[in-house]
């Protein structure tokens, strides 16, 4: 596993920030310059011709002229603020926002003049080494890529879809640890797996560490290689339980108890996944990852975004470094790994040991491929042509209706025929038609007459790195239609 070093973090500005609060600052200055030589052209005027008229005008240009300018320098100085905030909540290792003045009183009164969220700057390192490998525990990783768990995606085929074009470690859907524990016929299928499904992790959802433990004398007599604790999921059903991201509302206690537990009870290597927070006012991800890290965890994923994110909205890189900073784990970094180009920017600015990626592999299982060709050349191949992505559809089919039978792997195939089909050009009314087919043979048909259109495939990479690196500021951006989860 490779380390990072301790670099010097410099500070800089994109150039697509420059517009969110550097042109107003700079339009807001000249138009005080206007009105400040107005002033002096009526205060002229007003003193060699003693006019009541002008003297009131110079007075009215200066006071407009000094609201401008005060205007003017809120946009950059609300930054600072922001960062020396940010900063200085960092110290006590938790991150709590507080409320402010400025956000009770300054901001509402200018809130159609400033933009509505000023960018973060972006905090860069002169230089990190992007590990070509990951070591978890006893577990050596040929790459520091995971396939994330994801609950209805997750299943064998879509593992081994991905398996045949470069992913190494892969994990079940999340499992109820519960249900498990019941002997749950459908969740003991979850955790089915082939010989070529290796290595590979299985998720745990729980909040009871007995009944962790419990899981353990069934997943032991299978050939898992780690085990996860979520405290990530955001779903209402599951945080209402006080289960995944619900365990951030706990006190980090909690949290070490639950990964002691099945530390203590397991030859496994076992990890925990957490987001940044429950919300903004409660940034918690430092001292839950000293707590994961004091049970003897193996590695902490942080998953950039809190619990009242969901999906959507910026990822907070800057949490996932001070996570790593912090610990001496391997720390694995989550959110918006949809390019080679963002997921290296993520390696760039966190430091991470490791990237995983989930809603980039979905339709895209040649995604490990073209990342780690990036990170080794800086050179990435254009999209599959549509030939291969019709394969690679029929393919999966396959598999499908191997594992469920043809109804039921064909109707499971219908939401993954959308994701390899998105970025096909006018490509949507085969999107449409396959969501009333329910045989093997049609939906094969309709996959074929969709190669046969010879339609224009668009490169998605570029897609997705134009929406959330060139195009807008990461503050001001959210997922937008290319990015949604369904």
């Amino acid at each position: 596993m490779s380390t990072h070093p301790h670099t010097l973090s410099i500070v800089t500005i994109s150039p697509h920030e420059t517009h969110e609060y550097l042109l107003p600052f700079i339009f807001a200055v000249a138009f005080g310059a206007v009105f400040t030589a107005l002033f002096g052209a009526h205060f002229f005027v007003a003193h060699f011709f003693a006019g009541t008229v002008f003297f009131g005008a110079a007075a009215f240009t200066a006071f407009a002229g000094a609201a401008v300018f005060f205007v003017a320098m809120l946009s950059p100085l609300r930054v600072v603020y922001k960062q020396v905030r940010a900063v200085k909540h960092k110290a006590d290792g938790r991150g709590m926002k507080q409320r402010s003045l400025h956000a009770m009183v300054v901001r509402p009164c200018f809130v159609n003049y400033i933009p509505d969220r000023v960018p973060m700057i972006e905090r860069k390192l002169e230089s990190v080494n992007i590990p070509s490998s990951l070591e978890i525990g006893s577990l050596q990783l040929a790459m520091p890529l995971i396939l994330a768990p994801m609950a209805g995606i997750s299943d064998l085929p879509f593992r081994a879809m991905h398996r045949r074009y470069g992913c190494n470690l892969a994990f079940t859907e999340m499992i109820s640890a519960r249900s498990l524990a019941y002997g749950s016929r459908q969740t003991l299928s979850m955790l089915s797996m082939s010989d070529l499904d290796r290595p590979l992790g299985v998720q745990l959802l729980g909040n009871d560490p007995d009944v962790l433990v419990r899981t353990l004398d069934i997943i032991h007599t299978m050939p898992f290689s780690l085990i996860d604790i979520n405290a990530a999921c955001p779903v209402p059903k599951v945080t209402s339980r006080g289960e995944g991201a619900g365990l951030l509302r706990e006190d980090p206690k909690r949290i070490e108890t639950l990964v002691g537990a099945v530390v203590r009870a397991t030859h496994l290597p076992v990890t925990i996944k957490i987001r940044t927070g429950w919300d903004d006012d409660s940034l918690v991800a430092v001292s839950v990852a000293h707590a994961a890290e004091a049970a003897g965890a193996s590695a902490i994923c942080v998953h950039g975004r809190t619990r009242m994110q969901h999906y959507g909205g910026r990822v907070n890189r800057e949490a996932i470094a001070e996570v790593k900073r912090t610990v001496k784990i391997p720390v694995i970094a989550s959110g918006d790994a949809f390019s080679p180009r963002l997921i290296q920017r993520t390696f760039e600015e966190t430091g991470c040991d490791g990237v995983m990626i989930a809603r980039g592999a979905l339709g895209n299982p040649w995604v490990f491929r073209d990342v780690m060709d990036y990170l080794s050349t800086g050179m990435c191949g254009e999209r599959r042509s549509l030939a291969e992505i019709a394969a690679a559809m029929h393919d999966h089919l396959a598999l499908c209706c191997e594992y469920y039978g043809e109804r039921g792997g064909t109707v499971l195939f219908r939401k993954f025929f959308t994701w390899y089909a998105k970025g096909i050009k006018t490509g949507r009314q085969y999107k449409e038609r396959v969501f009333s087919v329910t045989e093997q043979a049609a939906m094969k048909a309709v996959i074929d007459e969709l190669e046969q259109a010879n339609l224009q495939v668009l490169p998605l990479y570029e897609a997705y790195d134009k929406e959330m690196l060139d195009s807008l500021p990461d503050s001001h951006r959210r997922t937008g239609d290319l990015l949604q989860w369904q």
